[in-house]
């Protein structure tokens, strides 16, 4: 089951609309997300990504905003037999289809171009406190698809 931007490694960006920094995002997620596997610590990871506009999605972009809607809006029911199949994680209990609906589009669109989505990118919003969801976005996610275009600069740990 793909997560919200589909299939990838997430990152978090800086995002000029918001005064949060990307590794804030970054640690706030890893701290209250991860420590669930039962460890002492988690790491973030910061690297330097190479981002080709012909190969990149901007899902805030109006154009492909509108396509992910049409896509949405033709494949609901084939997005709930794939989301019935998956495994029970936590991904499945949110019900949260928008990374099918992102998988959908992007196998439309690689035929379409003839070439890779290597990047999605999307202002999203994260649960780090008490509220579970809002209309109002806290940071921009970058999904990386190919990991041939980042360079890792550094990891860092808190315990």
């Amino acid at each position: 089951m793909p997560n919200d931007l589909g299939f990838g490694i997430y990152f978090y960006l800086d995002n000029p609309k918001i005064s949060k920094k990307a590794l804030d995002n970054a640690k706030d997620y890893a701290i209250k997300y991860k420590k669930k596997l039962n460890t002492d610590s988690v790491s973030v990871i910061v690297a330097d990504i190479s981002i080709c506009e012909d190969s990149h999605l901007d899902l805030d972009e109006a154009d492909n905003l509108e396509y992910y809607l049409g896509i949405q809006n033709t494949n609901q029911q084939r997005a709930e037999e794939i989301w019935a199949k998956s495994k029970q994680d936590g991904q499945r209990k949110r019900k949260m289809l928008d990374g099918i609906f992102i998988e959908m589009m992007i196998l439309d669109l690689e035929e379409a171009i003839g070439r890779s989505i290597k990047t999605v990118q999307k202002e999203t919003f994260t649960s780090f406190g008490r509220a579970q969801r809002s209309n109002f976005f806290n940071g921009t996610e970058l999904t990386v698809r190919d990991a041939n275009i980042l360079k890792v600069e550094r990891t860092i740990n808190y315990g």
